[in-house]
């Protein structure tokens, strides 16, 4: 969320227009003092926040150089300065140059300033400024200079995923929460303090959105977010900071922090009443309150992550849920966020047997369901909306639709509890948090001869009927496991099927210091988990993960294939990812009559690799923008497109330590030699 949103809507900073509508008289003051207060505050921010005007006859891309180039040299003026003397002009500029960025969609513009913020080091004045509010009494150190720079930083987290990642690099998480934790109760009562409070929490909000799996920076001991945060649901002296807390919580809280912060119903109702106050506001486009600064899919996003838990579910049905996403579902989503919010809402509230009857008696909810299941253009949609109607049916709750497409998701609730016997696949159940690991696990089985199930490219047909089938014929699940996946009623739903048919389960941590709980962490029960959190381990954790697999999901190829031996001869230089005879015929690989000729053709690849000289592999490392070997010859790459396929954990380790390769270059080295063994 951006402190600039609600200056375009409403022609002054969010934070305040949102304060006066939540919260209660501040101690000790009158009411025409606080009115008098927050004019003065209002007249300032408008006379200051004025954006910067465009020159007309100008080219655009030109104004936007200067405007960078202007920018980089405040920046370096304001790193020379004490942080109680910073010039108020350079922090004027720097504010105002992240607001314009919210209306200009070329992306291009949005590279370069991201790239000015970071070359020129702004958040290490972030820094200086959140070490400045551990050492200063709060009310005093909320200076507007103070605040502008706090804001900027606002805009920059919530404009761009790679400041947040630098933030996050440079421990600034924990130095926010320290700042945080010296403002107490009476500091609130100052607007000041409340303001460069929320500039800070907004900070948090917007990083933890677009990087999930920073959330062990929020638990580091001594700086838990939980801890620092807390003091703040003690009363709602401001409604709108509250509510701030609230959706900050809700992507890191455990289940057992879950009952404490849902100790009663206050933060649900709160939650409850300005999703209704947002949607109302705006009668076209996404949804956005200018009174509470806040829009519709950041509150929708909160609710999702608390519904997730099981102690919730009944406590927002109860207190009117489901009547506002129907209202939602049939006014029509503006925006695809809130359509996917809303959906996968409900989708959790159906894991509940109460929650599924007031879903049920909700006639025109479940159309509105039965309609985006079929005909909806987000893959997102429709799969939570698909699996919302299968928890429905599967218990008897809802008739079953009439639309062909549907159909196969519905037949599912009439599959056998037993497990299916099979030779199987591996199949990967992830949140999509963690897909860039997921695909590199992916990659290094298919390349030990693991045939890998993974729904990006097996999901072309009805979405849930494709995942339970995936189940049924896996011979292994790999679990892995964040706060994402366990927040995701996708995941869970897998999670349950695979339990139900008694599937064997391997569970893998995607997030730091990780631990599950809740309906996971009852799944998991006291097996051995394997940490691919971190790129360091990769490598331990993988060889451990092929000893527990074994032979499970391991293709073989079929007789019936007619290769014969000819071909099994060739193996070290074969690629070492199977397909079934099914995707052999699909992707062109030959079988029956073809494959004799196949092999033949193979054999003679194969000596002509064995032929090549130095210097023909020096060209074809050139060729895959790969550094050049010292005297390798065909015959030795050959060895080495061995090693890798017969033992991937020394090839990669010599790649890194002997040869000094990065990621990307062990990964363009690893399909340069698949390229290489394969016959066109």
């Amino acid at each position: 969320m951006s402190s600039s949103l609600a200056s375009v809507a409403n022609g002054s900073h969010r934070s305040d227009s949102a304060e006066q509508n939540g919260k209660s008289a501040h101690a000790g003051q009158s009411q025409e003092q606080q009115d008098d207060e927050e004019r003065s505050e209002q007249q300032q921010k408008k006379t200051e926040e004025k954006p910067i005007e465009s020159r007309d006859g100008e080219p655009p891309g030109q104004q936007l150089r200067e405007t960078l180039d202007q920018l980089a040299e405040h920046i370096r003026g304001l790193q020379a300065a004490e942080v109680e003397s910073f010039n108020e002009e350079s922090l004027k500029f720097a504010f105002n140059t992240t607001r314009m960025s919210f209306h200009n969609s070329d992306p291009t513009v949005l590279n370069q300033l991201e790239q000015v913020f970071i070359s020129q080091a702004y958040l290490t004045l972030y820094t200086r400024l959140l070490l400045h509010c551990q050492r200063k009494p709060w009310p005093d150190v909320a200076t507007p200079s103070i605040i502008r720079l706090s804001d900027t930083v606002w805009n920059m987290t919530h404009l761009s995923v790679r400041v947040c990642q630098e933030l996050v690099g440079l421990d600034l998480i924990r130095q926010v929460l320290g700042a945080l934790s010296h403002c107490d109760r009476d500091n609130l009562k100052n607007a000041r303090a409340r303001r460069l409070c929320n500039g800070l929490l907004s900070v948090l909000h917007n990083v933890i959105r677009a990087l999930p799996h920073a959330r062990a920076s929020y638990r580091i001991p001594g700086y838990s977010v939980v801890d620092v945060l807390k003091h703040f649901l003690c009363d709602t002296l401001n409604a709108y900071l509250y509510t701030k807390v609230v959706l900050v919580l809700s992507f890191v809280v455990t289940e057992e922090e879950n009952r404490w912060l849902n100790v009663s119903d206050e933060h649900i109702r709160l939650l409850i009443r300005d999703l209704r106050q947002t949607l109302d506001a705006s009668e076209s486009g996404p949804h956005f309150c200018p009174k509470l600064g806040y829009q519709c899919d950041e509150l929708l996003q909160g609710v999702d992550n608390l519904c997730g838990c099981d102690f919730n579910k009944t406590r927002f049905v109860n207190n009117g849920l489901l009547e506002l996403i129907e209202d939602l579902l049939v006014r029509g989503a503006p925006n695809d966020s809130e359509l996917l919010f809303a959906v996968e809402i409900v989708y959790h509230l159906a894991f509940d047997d109460v929650c599924r009857e007031g879903i049920c008696q909700r006639r025109s909810l479940v159309d509105q369901l039965t309609g985006l299941a079929n005909n909806c253009r987000l893959k997102d949609v429709r799969r939570s909306a698909c699996g919302t109607l299968w928890k429905l049916h599967g218990h008897g709750l809802c008739a079953t639709p009439t639309s062909s497409h549907a159909m196969p998701l519905f037949s599912l609730a009439e599959r056998s509890p037993n497990p299916v016997v099979s030779a199987g696949h591996v199949m990967l159940s992830y949140q999509h948090a963690s897909q860039d690991t997921v695909l590199l696990i992916r990659k290094r089985l298919q390349m030990e001869g693991y045939e890998v199930w993974l729904d990006i490219e097996n999901m072309s047909q009805s979405i849930v009927s494709k995942m339970a089938e995936a189940v049924e014929n896996s011979a292994v699940i790999l679990m892995c496991m964040s706060q994402s996946y366990k927040n995701s009623p996708h995941c869970r739903h897998e999670a349950d099927y695979a339990y139900k048919l008694q599937k064997p389960i391997v569970p893998l941590v995607m997030e730091p210091k990780y631990q599950p709980d809740g309906w996971l962490g009852l799944l998991m029960g006291s097996k051995m988990f394997y940490d691919f959190s971190d790129e360091d381990l990769f490598e331990e954790s993988f060889a451990n993960l092929l000893k527990e697999l074994g032979g499970r999901g391991k293709a073989q190829l079929a007789d019936s294939s007619g290769l014969g031996d000819s071909v099994r001869s060739l193996q070290p230089l074969q690629h070492s990812m199977r397909v079934s005879h099914a995707e052999a015929s699909r992707e062109g690989t030959p079988c029956g009559s073809e494959a004799r000729q196949y092999a033949k053709h193979r054999s003679q690849h194969t000596a002509s690799i064995l032929a090549w000289t130095p210097a023909d592999v020096t060209g074809w490392l050139a060729e895959n923008q790969l550094a050049d070997f010292a005297d390798v010859s065909g015959e030795l790459l050959f060895e080495l497109h061995h090693m890798q396929s017969h033992a991937p954990e020394a090839f990669y380790a010599c790649m890194r330590k002997q040869l000094g390769m990065r990621l990307v270059d062990m990964l363009r080295m690893s399909r340069a030699l698949h390229r290489l063994s394969e016959v066109t």
